[in-house]
């Protein structure tokens, strides 16, 4: 297949990442710009570091020639992996840190991060299509674990916890809704833009086309699974109503926890009922969490805990089951279903189904050893580094500059608790 094939699997990976992500964090309603602006600077450095991780660790692991290694459209997709997993990170701190801060954590994480999947991929030979683990679970561990080690004082987590500007608005809540249907409407891209898992064992080069086609209907069907799980357990919890941020935080779940398994579910029931199963539990999540965490003095912006690292670990876990099962459902593609999971040893035989279900219970616990150590010493690390608190917790003036005409500390569009409102919303004279 061409260059230009995997370009569109490519550039919809990009516009998650950074449309869909950078939409995504406006939520916080006084932190807008700032929100975007971190997912374009802590995007482009690791973006960059990655380039350099990904061949650190490529010819470490695979290729022992120290030789230039070529750019091509599925290594830049891999690129975007590691830094879709500190994008994640930065829902657990946003708002909280200097852009120095931010620098350290993009190039501690890009580095653990590229050194987990290499070491699970190559070592443990693991499967993980769309980044359950490697991505969703690392990030949200990383990032969650980060923020306890920086914010697990009295004096720090009452004045974030308790901060005004830690909260949403009408439009704020607009705008955090581009970014779920964004991140909805590419994740079936983002699943399947990389399948690389044992490909030169496959005889038939169109069963990976069937692959990427199966792996692209199990996603949508898993999202669309996802968002009618919120729908159901929201009003349930809510007395009949829904919550706007369960409703985002929610919608997208579905892709999180079948990305691993998603090429090789071969039934529609089981993706909907997967997507609705983890919608449900990330709705219920939030509900629970968010005050265990308080009373724990734990501190999570976007609460990527039950949004990422949950589904991502029940993701990893999920695709052991369809592993250890795999013996009994066979069909006219099981023996190259068998080449793409388990390869071929060097007396050519097979991996056990049992022996490969193992090795993804492996590669869950090192990544969440990894990602949880890894997090740890950044967030030492982070703390130590020596500049300029911030002042104010969740505003953009932190970072940009007053502007005559715009001033950042006044919402250009009227609150919807201000005394001054007419019915339709309109600022009274």
């Amino acid at each position: 297949l061409d260059q230009n094939y995997f370009y569109h699997f490519f550039k919809d990976v990009h516009i998650m990442l950074f449309i869909g992500s950078g939409m995504l964090y406006t939520l916080l309603k006084d932190h807008q710009w700032s929100s975007v602006a971190l997912t374009l600077f802590m995007g482009s450095i690791s973006i960059e570091f990655s380039l350099l991780c990904y061949f650190l660790w490529y010819k470490l692991f695979i290729d022992n020639k120290w030789e230039k290694v070529g750019l091509d459209f599925k290594r830049l997709t891999n690129i975007d992996y590691f830094s879709t997993t500190v994008i994640i990170t930065l829902g657990a701190v946003i708002g909280k840190l200097s852009i120095s801060q931010y620098f350290v954590i993009c190039l501690f994480e890009t580095f653990f991060a590229s050194l987990n999947y290499f070491l699970c991929y190559e070592k443990i030979n693991f499967l993980d299509n769309g980044g359950s683990l490697f991505i969703h679970t690392f990030g949200g561990t990383f990032g969650v674990v980060l923020s306890v080690i920086l914010f697990w004082r009295d004096n720090e987590f009452s004045s974030i916890s308790n901060n005004p500007h830690l909260s949403n608005d009408y439009y704020s809540s607009i705008f955090s809704f581009i970014g779920t249907i964004f991140l909805w409407i590419f994740f079936p891209s983002f699943n399947v833009a990389n399948i690389q898992h044992k490909m030169d064992n496959i005889n038939d080069k169109n069963f990976i086309e069937v692959l990427r086609y199966r792996g692209i209907i199990n996603t949508y069907l898993s999202m669309v699974g996802s968002l009618i799980g919120t729908f159901v357990f929201n009003p349930m919890i809510h007395n009949g109503k829904i919550k706007v941020e369960q409703l985002l935080n929610s919608a997208y779940v579905g892709g999180i926890i079948i990305g691993g398994c998603c090429t090789i579910c071969t039934s529609a029931w089981a993706s909907i009922l997967i997507g609705f199963i983890g919608g449900s539990i990330s709705a219920i999540c939030l509900w629970k969490l968010k005050s265990i965490f308080k009373k724990n003095k734990l501190e999570d912006t976007f609460g990527i805990l039950h949004s990422f690292t949950i589904p991502g670990i029940l993701g990893g876990f999920l695709t052991c089951i369809f592993i250890a099962n795999l013996k009994n459902k066979k069909d006219e593609s099981y023996e190259e279903l068998r080449k793409y999971i388990f390869g071929k040893e060097e007396n050519e035989d097979f991996k056990s189904e049992a022996i490969q279900a193992g090795l993804q219970v492996a590669a869950i616990c090192v990544t969440l050893a990894i990602a949880g150590l890894s997090g740890i010493i950044t967030g030492f690390v982070v703390y130590s580094v020596k500049c300029e608190k911030n002042e104010i917790y969740f505003v953009d003036s932190e970072f940009f500059t007053e502007d005559e005409n715009i001033p950042l500390h006044e919402w250009k569009y009227p609150r919807q608790n201000d005394s001054n409102l007419s019915s339709s919303g309109n600022k009274l004279d």
